[in-house]
């Protein structure tokens, strides 16, 4: 994340899509990790939702 308009468009996207997941980023890596507590799997949605607003989103393994 660049900056805080992508920062939202990702909260904004994560409250819409899946509601009670815990998120943050960590702003200091030089990646913008985005982290992601969820009790079910949610990455696929993720990656395609974030991808399809423009914003570059991968799984990390």
């Amino acid at each position: 994340m660049k900056t805080k308009k992508s920062i939202r468009q990702v909260g904004v996207f994560l409250e819409q899509y899946l509601p009670g997941v815990t998120w943050n980023f960590d702003l200091k890596d030089c990646d913008r990790i985005l982290r992601i507590e969820s009790k079910t799997a949610v990455t696929d949605v993720v990656v395609k939702g974030l991808n399809g607003l423009g914003i570059e989103c991968q799984e990390l393994l």
